[in-house]
């Protein structure tokens, strides 16, 4: 099998700044070989060499590295691509490509995962996805585009952040954390890009190392008291021995619906609970999510400690994606089962889905992680049918 090809997908709404990331990749010198798809020239401005022989119109740039628009299908523009470098012996290290602005980016990821010669050719890196700070709160409540493009990325590029006042760009920070708990934020204001931001970075498949990862940046923005992620503005309560810490004013318990005290019940649907409503397994099952963005757009993790059962998770999961498999955006996982001792890795965008072995336990701890971004999806309910799979 020839080694694939890494494919990294640019995605942003109209007037994001997919731009800037293009001509770093076509004008500057970085002596690599990079074959680049994008919607049309003009928006670009590149000096060009013609490649001949080839069904599509391919230019090589003056960095070596090579351009052409997207005139038809995904598989035959591609095509055009290999046939250049099988047959004409041009170099291609790496794939970009460029998304319009008003394009959902999951019939693009399920074409490289679903055709059998995208599959074995090439392999997709990482969806990037920028958002424009002077835009993306009115975008996102008229569109939705930029709420979806969000959810599906990888890694997340904001741009024009000199353009707003400090509590906007708060603001959009927050509404893009709402939609994707995950995906590690780089401000292109702040840090000039480089090629290392954008390639190698592996995060479109799911690996033990980047759902960890994953699940770490989730929890950052966790609130210590309640274990609930909250917005700018809303508030926990959360009373100990009388004592009310609240984030932003006094407290008036009967006011406020995020109100915890120590003798609510516990929320994890299990039905193992003591006389007092507390859960017996506090520990064994945790979850991790955010409210959701208006819209309708969340992330969220679940843990467990105790092993799953191979029957019954095998069950879930097939119904996870038959029921919500076009509302699951993207999901990954760590699968900790009874009796196997490997990791089972699973992961998905909508209806397509992958299991493959992942690394023996050996000594460290076993536990199971699984994340999850999609839109209007019952977190409550699927919760509790992961709890059952331990039991």
């Amino acid at each position: 099998m020839p080694k694939q090809i890494p494919v990294t997908i640019v995605s942003g709404f109209l007037g994001a700044g997919k731009t800037t990331l293009i001509n770093k990749v076509l004008k500057e010198e970085h002596k690599e070989h990079i074959a680049v798809i994008i919607n049309e020239f003009g928006s670009v401005g590149v000096d060009h060499q013609f490649v001949l022989d080839v069904k599509e119109d391919i230019y090589q740039m003056d960095n070596g590295c090579l351009c052409c628009t997207l005139r038809n299908d995904i598989p035959s523009t591609l095509e055009s691509i290999l046939s250049a470098k099988e047959k004409m012996g041009v170099k291609v290290d790496r794939i970009l490509f460029e998304t319009t602005g008003l394009a959902d980016p999951a019939p693009i990821a399920h074409t490289f995962i679903n055709v059998p010669f995208l599959n074995e050719n090439f392999i997709v890196d990482a969806v990037l996805t920028v958002v424009d700070a002077k835009n993306f709160l009115k975008e996102t409540k008229e569109q939705e585009e930029p709420a979806k493009q969000v959810g599906f990325a990888d890694k997340i590029f904001i741009s024009k952040h000199q353009l707003v006042d400090s509590q906007t760009y708060h603001d959009v920070i927050e509404s893009v954390r709402s939609i994707n708990a995950f995906a590690p934020i780089q401000d292109l204001s702040e840090k000039e890009v480089t090629l290392k931001d954008m390639f190698n970075l592996e995060l479109f498949y799911a690996s033990e190392e980047k759902v960890l990862e994953m699940e770490e940046r989730a929890k950052e923005d966790e609130c210590p008291h309640c274990h609930e992620h909250h917005e700018h503005g809303e508030h926990c309560c959360h009373h100990e021995h009388g004592e009310c810490c609240h984030h932003d004013e006094d407290c008036d318990c009967h006011d406020h619906e995020h109100c915890h005290h120590d003798e609510h019940d516990c929320d994890c649907d299990c039905d193992h609970h003591d006389e007092h409503g507390h859960c017996k397994h506090h520990g064994e099952h945790k979850h991790h999510h955010r409210h959701p963005h208006h819209s309708g757009i969340t992330s969220f993790v679940f843990e467990a400690e105790k092993p799953l059962n191979l029957s019954k998770i095998n069950q879930w999961l097939n119904e996870l994606v038959y029921y919500y498999g076009e509302q699951l955006y993207r999901y990954k996982g760590i699968l900790n089962v009874e009796g196997i001792e490997h990791q089972i890795i699973f992961q998905g965008v909508q209806m397509s889905f992958d299991i493959s072995k992942g690394r023996d336990w050996g000594p460290t701890e076993r536990k199971s992680t699984l994340v999850f971004i999609g839109k209007n999806l019952p977190e409550k309910q699927l919760r509790k049918g992961f709890d059952e799979c331990t039991k």
